[in-house]
């Protein structure tokens, strides 16, 4: 995300975008234009109300006449079986939808405008967003936290634990040890390890891997870790 704390480069990226949207907002269109229409509907009689859509449709057919219902039965007739349709009805389909999505297109393209706008600021975002991110690919330098004394011993305590949890570690490592050595000597069918003793026998690793694991002298060292 990319954070501007420039008030001019605030102030020039709100002219360039959404400027323009909110001082138009801020027309009541809906008392200049949709109230008038709303009054115009109530004061309306039945047949008036009945009648007059069937007139709209057929102002909007005017255009569609001619070279459109030509192309119209043209693909209905190369087209014989479409989404279960025959020719007769998709004709029908084509007639019947068109002139509707012609005038929602007619009575909603500033609305249409308005949204394609505000896609193209996303999609700007997103880019912007993305070459901003991509472009700062810079190691951020972090400054190491300070470990007391008390913290330090806390922490020694926490993963090494008692002389008690030592001899447990120890036991288990001897068990897993002999177990897996037992499993390998059934479960083997490629060469015979009956010979192998268990003390051979190890986990992961080598024997100096194995020794190190068990050493517990060695990696519970009581020193300083800072």
């Amino acid at each position: 995300v990319v954070m501007l704390q420039d008030p001019m480069s605030v102030a020039a990226r709100y002219l360039t975008s959404w400027f323009f949207i909110d001082v138009i907002s801020l027309v009541p269109w809906e008392l200049i234009y949709v109230k008038p229409l709303v009054e115009q509907q109530k004061r309306r009689n039945f047949f008036q109300k009945s009648f007059g859509r069937s007139k709209a449709v057929i102002r909007v057919t005017r255009i569609l006449r001619g070279r459109h219902f030509k192309m119209f039965g043209r693909v209905a007739r190369q087209t014989k079986t479409y989404a279960n349709f025959g020719s007769a009805k998709l004709l029908n389909r084509i007639i019947r939808y068109a002139p509707k999505y012609w005038m929602f297109y007619k009575n909603m393209r500033s609305i249409i405008l308005v949204r394609t706008m505000r896609q193209l600021n996303s999609l700007s975002k997103v880019g912007t967003n993305f070459y901003a991110f991509c472009k700062d690919d810079r190691p951020v330098e972090v400054d190491e936290p300070e470990i007391t004394e008390d913290e330090c011993q806390s922490t020694k305590r926490f993963m090494y634990g008692s002389q008690t949890l030592r001899r447990r570690k120890r036991m288990v490592v001897r068990m897993m040890k002999t177990q897996k050595a037992r499993w390998v000597r059934s479960m083997s069918s490629d060469r015979d390890l009956t010979s192998v003793p268990e003390d051979q026998v190890f986990v992961d690793g080598s024997q100096e891997d194995y020794e190190d694991i068990i050493d517990t002298d060695t990696y519970y060292d009581d020193t300083d870790f800072r």
